[in-house]
C-alpha cells in the first residue's frame, strides 16, 4: 500500500503531506472501524478515530 500511496502522490492524486493511516486486522473488524469512521465523516464531526 505505501508504494501505491508513492505514486499517487507522483500523480499528483494525493497531497505529499495527507494524514494517512493503516490499518490490518481481521475483515470484520476493519469494515466496521471503517463504517465508523464514514459515519462519523458524514457527520461532520471529526476525523477518523
Amino acid at each position: 500500500m505505501r508504494a501505491m500511496l508513492t505514486g499517487f502522490q507522483r500523480m499528483g492524486c494525493v497531497v505529499d503531506d495527507a494524514s494517512v493511516t493503516t490499518i490490518n486486522g481481521p475483515i470484520g473488524r476493519m469494515r466496521k472501524d471503517l463504517r465508523r469512521w464514514l459515519l462519523m465523516t458524514a457527520d461532520g464531526r471529526g476525523d477518523a478515530p
